[in-house]
């Protein structure tokens, strides 16, 4: 490690652990291994502090990121610095805005609402589930593991191969609230595992692993509180060991594809891919460049609309203002037209706002996580706790290792089936004010799990 390096590191190290504290708290208190706002302080860590740490300590004897900070005019001492003030700002709303906690526990779904859902379930199910055969039938033809951008009639395709996550989703909720499930515990286990199962197979022709932990984890959180303590504890075991297993042979197959080198103490640590280092890369464009003032926010936004226009094929969806990908494309790679460095959160809002931006962006996303989760653990109906869930997901795994365009990307077109389902729930039951709760649960079901689902309170909670 250089010398110049160690009080860095461990202010960076130092950081983290408080932060790890204040998480670990936080999960504790709202008795929930799920808290939004405990996993969002985690991820910022990795992200940002535990990328920092592998650079400037040079652990694995490699430099780590797309950008070497010891050659930076802008020096070490900026992304720390900014990296420390990011996480306080978003740690401060987590901890202002309170969970407002009751007395009662979610645990399902109206008969009615059931059966409709299920219903939309098996609809889908075929539609989607052809989609997701062409797209791997395409992708197996171009002898492609990943496929990242698609055109003409196969963006189509894949447009709707994105929404089988769903189909199965609804389905898995039919299931998981009828009442042989509620007789037998195991039941609903066995088809959370189908359901990954089927996720990772719907996701295997876009092949990346975030994106099936996502799905994956956006029904577990909707549907934890049915799920009794000792099948939630086979849960955690039995799914912690899959992903582990998922997620090392898909790096293995990428590596030997790209033929990257061996891993290191440096590449495990650093698998955001250096989101840290690209701090610096910011501070030296705006020094020779001057600041964008939204420009790449503002090309993010405009995906989803340009998007539509794509599909409808009206244009070809491209705009003139330039994405944060094309910003580094240009910079590091010398080709605006080479789009695959993602330089995260920080080092974007930093060459649109500077450091102000940089910092306070954290503050409004740290208040609007707060209010997802309050909002999430107050929710008393399995369809809104899925929309719920998904969306309180995207604030963390599309905001601090992506680019602005990403979260309204999956928002719209992955998640459309779900987010749309969730208005409408939301909207019958701002109108009806009836939910299913039981009072006095534990933070999971009990040994019979949860057995007063047949509880109907009106007047809400």
């Amino acid at each position: 490690m250089p010398q110049e390096a160690v009080v860095p590191v461990i202010a960076l190290s130092v950081w983290a652990a408080l932060g790890a504290v204040i998480a670990v708290v936080l999960a504790l208190k709202s008795r929930n291994i799920f808290d939004l706002r405990a996993a969002a302080i985690l991820y910022y860590i990795v992200t940002y502090n535990v990328s920092g740490v592998a650079h400037l300590a040079r652990l694995g004897g490699n430099d780590r990121g797309y950008f070497d900070l010891y050659a930076s005019s802008s020096g070490i001492w900026g992304p720390v610095l900014l990296t420390l003030a990011g996480q306080v700002a978003l740690t401060a709303p987590l901890l202002l805005v309170r969970e407002r906690t009751t007395a009662v526990r979610i645990i399902g779904l109206t008969p009615s609402s059931r059966r409709w859902l299920f219903m939309l379930g098996l609809v889908l199910l075929p539609l989607t589930g052809a989609a997701t055969v062409a797209m791997n039938r395409y992708a197996a033809s171009v002898a492609g593991y990943r496929i990242i951008s698609l055109t003409g009639g196969m963006a189509r395709v894949g447009f709707f191969a994105n929404w089988f996550v769903w189909a199965a989703a609804f389905t898995a909720i039919g299931i998981l609230t009828s009442k042989f499930s509620d007789r037998h515990p195991v039941a609903r286990l066995s088809t959370i595992a189908v359901f990954a199962i089927a996720v990772a197979w719907s996701l295997s022709w876009a092949g990346g692993r975030a994106e099936v932990i996502l799905m994956v984890l956006t029904l577990a959180i909707a549907v934890w509180p049915l799920l009794t303590r000792g099948t939630a504890t086979l849960a955690v075991i039995g799914f912690g060991v899959a992903g582990v297993v998922f997620s090392s042979s898909t790096l293995a197959r990428r590596t030997q594809q790209y033929s990257v080198q061996g891993s290191s103490l440096g590449a495990v640590l650093d698998w955001q891919s250096g989101r840290f280092s690209m701090i610096g890369f910011a501070q030296d464009y705006v020094q020779q460049h001057g600041l964008l003032y939204g420009e790449t926010i503002l090309s993010g936004m405009l995906a989803v609309p340009l998007g539509v226009l794509k599909l409808l094929g009206i244009s070809d969806g491209t705009s003139n203002l330039m994405s944060i990908t094309q910003v580094t494309g240009s910079s590091l790679l010398r080709s605006q037209d080479l789009q695959y460095i993602v330089p995260g959160m920080t080092s974007e809002w930093y060459v649109n706002f500077g450091p102000i931006g940089a910092v306070g962006v954290y503050a409004g996303l740290g208040a609007v996580i707060a209010l997802a989760q309050q909002w999430l653990s107050r929710s008393s109906d399995l369809s809104v706790r899925l929309g719920l869930s998904y969306l309180g997901l995207l604030l963390l795994f599309c905001t601090f290792s992506s680019q602005s365009g990403a979260i309204y990307n999956y928002a719209f077109f992955t998640g459309f089936p779900v987010v749309a389902l969730l208005l409408v729930r939301v909207g019958q039951g701002a109108h009806t004010r009836q939910w299913y709760v039981v009072s006095a649960a534990p933070p999971v079901g009990g040994r019979k799990g949860n057995a007063a689902s047949s509880q109907l309170l009106t007047g809400g909670v």
